[in-house]
């Protein structure tokens, strides 16, 4: 089975270049489609099925738009950036070889149930039913995660 990739990029020369280095190199192992608009993007996602959608950072579209459930990252020009409001961020200008690793890890974190995900949560509840089980520690460890 190969991994489904849709990416959104709106430059036009830098995307069939990426797409061509990942079809020619590692065919068997991904499938990797390219939009340049939004709408186009969205309109395939409605209608198949994607395991990561890479988005250029000046696509026009966010994460929560992506219809489906697929495991979302940013494309970056700053290579050294590692997220953007909690969503995966990918460098552009490296290597393609670095951007399959970051595909494969995309996928492995969408198997694993760890990648994004756009439910978003208001509120957090700690409970437990006795003392000294750890509640207020996991408490205050995801409120400085979540700061």
């Amino acid at each position: 089975m190969r991994i489904q990739v849709a990416l959104g990029e709106q430059d036009t020369r830098y995307m069939t270049t990426l797409l061509a280095f990942l079809e020619r190199k590692y065919g068997e192992q991904v499938e990797i489609k390219g939009f340049s608009t939004p709408e186009l993007l969205k309109e395939f996602l409605e209608n198949n099925r994607a395991d990561i959608v890479l988005l250029d950072e000046k696509f026009g579209m966010t994460p929560e738009e992506i219809p489906g459930e697929p495991n979302v990252a940013w494309l970056v020009d700053d290579n050294d950036r590692t997220g953007i409001d909690g969503v995966q961020a990918a460098g552009k200008f490296r290597k393609p070889e670095l951007i399959y690793q970051d595909i494969l890890a995309l996928y492995e974190e969408k198997q694993s149930g760890k990648g994004y995900k756009k439910k978003k949560c208001d509120i957090l509840l700690f409970q437990s039913f006795s003392g000294g089980v750890g509640t207020s520690t996991m408490a205050a460890a995801a409120a400085v995660h979540f700061a």
